[in-house]
């Protein structure tokens, strides 16, 4: 990503993938721990510290593009490409460069934002990675510091510790199946919007206009 063309739609996206990252994977799991030095962590870090650290964060995760890890990522951006280069009447291996490009002609011309449906299946898949390593995390805390259930607090103890991993597991799931189906219409929407802007797009592309 280039930072010196960083949009609001693209910097709110690295806030909340970093936000989550340190509440599912920091803040939560330390204060299931050790609540002491949770309030330490925070005493120590404040807000503007946390907000840094997020922003740096979701970067990362951005630059690192662990939303390519869905399953089956590879083949359906590859059909995504075809359809892109049949639309546009161009040779597939172009088609990347027409995707960002396009994306940028949909911001200057103001009718919907393509960007903004990128970022928030991206976030989606982001959130569901983060939850799901957030759950292996609980887990093993909770195999630390949960002795075997010999009284009803232990009993309490024990179904709680299960109880958080399988409910983070479930959460992350279902944020996996609503950022496929968000993808989806993603893609129906990018491709719906070159059909009606070939010429416009087409035009753009041969002035060398800049979004």
């Amino acid at each position: 990503m280039d930072a010196g063309k960083l949009d609001l739609t693209e910097f709110v996206r690295y806030v909340l993938s970093g936000a989550n990252f340190i509440l599912f994977l920091i803040l939560l799991p330390l204060g299931y721990y050790d609540l002491q030095k949770l309030e330490k962590l925070i005493s120590i870090a404040q807000f503007f510290g946390l907000a840094a650290l997020a922003v740096s964060i979701g970067f990362l995760l951005d630059m690192f593009k662990l939303y390519q890890l869905i399953p089956g990522y590879s083949s359906r951006r590859d059909s995504f490409m075809s359809e892109i280069a049949t639309h546009m009447s161009i040779d597939e291996a172009r088609a990347s460069t027409y995707y960002s490009f396009v994306t940028k002609v949909s911001k200057s011309m103001g009718q919907f934002s393509l960007a903004r449906r990128h970022s928030e299946w991206v976030l989606m898949v982001h959130t569901a990675l983060i939850i799901a390593a957030s759950a292996i995390v609980f887990s093993v805390i909770g195999l630390m510091i949960t002795p075997p259930p010999t009284n009803t607090t232990e009993v309490y103890r024990t179904a709680l510790a299960i109880a958080i991993p399988t409910a983070l597991a479930l959460l992350a799931w279902r944020l996996f199946k609503n950022a496929s189906r968000e993808r989806a219409k993603s893609r129906t929407e990018y491709l719906v919007y070159i059909e009606k802007n070939v010429e416009a797009i087409e035009t753009a592309w041969r002035l060398g206009t800049k979004a």
